[in-house]
């Protein structure tokens, strides 16, 4: 679960901005699956199926997304924290 209420702040994403701050140019939904999908990766230490859990999606589902996004595994075995898309 992402959020406990009904509003979805920018912090539950694991994005910072600073009180009254916009960001530059507002992300894509795409963007921001891929930065939380990668985030969440790396606080699993990279363990897919525990990642998938968190995620409350299909382990086959979140593979697919990983291969979607490009997202790599780090020599430690962890996933690299997301950087934009372009």
């Amino acid at each position: 679960m992402v959020s406990d209420g009904k509003t979805l702040k920018a912090s539950h994403l694991g994005l910072t901005l600073r009180e009254g701050e916009a960001p530059a140019h507002p992300a894509s939904l795409e963007e921001i699956e891929r930065q939380h999908i990668a985030s969440v990766l790396h606080q699993t230490g990279g363990n897919v199926t525990q990642a998938a859990r968190i995620l409350d999606i299909d382990r086959v589902t979140l593979y697919a997304k990983i291969r979607r996004y490009g997202l790599k595994r780090a020599e430690d075995g962890e996933f690299e924290p997301a950087t934009p898309l372009r």
